[in-house]
């Protein structure tokens, strides 16, 4: 069932009543900050495979797999994955964070020189100050016209599409920028079950003051949810659905997002790099 312009109206509606303060003050420390244009990123991806990786159990799942073939494709994380892909050996090309006040924990100390920071204007100047590699903003265009305000603040006005959640702004980014061939999703569960934990790295009460409803996962076993991951998912998948020429596929192999392309991870990168080279070879 998609979602009505309505549903998404009160959706944004609700998140700038609850954060448009904080949106505002950070905006004011990304307009100070030296920054790399969005233009400078277009068509990066290329010719190239971009396996994203958002932070639901199933990225635990596939870490093997992206370290075995991490020189056959790029990666790209959500904030909260940074940490956990560098300790398990993987440093990410690019990293996403759209949260107003996502911590630095999730960092973990790690070194940020080599991955690219794809920022949200309101996103936690804490990130933003301290990243040491490239940092690239972008602001959010909404139906209720934030953008206009927030973008003015910080002197971007490079925009994608606001996207309900971070992980889906990996998708929203890729597609409309970096354009890779082929994007992989790992992590993507928007939901957690009982055989696993609530993050890839380690679990969280979430699990139990975040459980607004029960239901049966596509791939046949009951997954918890809540109301926020629900609404993400179904955004994500009506925006690939009306996107269609963007290549994305469902690697997770759980979780409640059920497009029509799925498949192992190991699988996808195999037979995506096959096509990558055969029509490089044929151009």
């Amino acid at each position: 069932m998609f979602l009505s312009k309505n549903d998404i109206h009160l959706q944004s509606m609700s998140a700038w009543r609850a954060w448009k303060s904080l949106w505002i003050k950070n905006c004011q420390v990304t307009k100070s900050l030296d920054k790399v244009s969005v233009e400078a990123f277009v068509g990066k991806g290329h010719g190239k495979i971009l396996v994203q990786c958002a932070f639901g159990y199933s990225l635990s799942q596939n870490i093997n797999t992206i370290k075995k073939y991490r020189d056959k494709i790029d990666v790209m994380c959500c904030d909260k994955a940074f940490g956990y892909l560098m300790q398990n050996g993987i440093v990410p090309d690019y990293c996403i964070i759209a949260d107003g006040s996502v911590g630095l924990e999730w960092i973990k100390d790690q070194d940020t020189s080599q991955t690219t920071l794809v920022a949200n204007v309101a996103a936690n100047p804490e990130w933003t100050t301290n990243w040491k590699g490239q940092r690239v903003f972008y602001v959010n265009w909404d139906n209720i016209g934030s953008a206009q305000i927030l973008g003015k603040i910080a002197d971007v006005y490079e925009v994608i599409p606001a996207s309900s959640n971070v992980s889906n702004a990996q998708v929203v980014f890729a597609s409309q920028v970096l354009d890779h061939d082929a994007q992989l999703l790992v992590g993507y569960d928007y939901s957690w079950a009982s055989f696993g934990t609530y993050y890839a790295g380690e679990d969280s009460d979430k699990r139990y003051y975040m459980r607004h409803m029960d239901m049966v996962s596509p791939y046949g076993y009951l997954a918890m949810t809540s109301s926020n991951l629900v609404f993400s998912c179904r955004w994500i998948m009506q925006y690939l659905y009306k996107f269609s020429r963007t290549n994305v596929i469902n690697c997770s192999e759980q979780g409640i997002m059920d497009l029509h392309k799925k498949d192992p991870l190991d699988k996808a990168i195999m037979e995506e790099t096959y096509k990558t080279r055969r029509t490089v070879h044929c151009h």
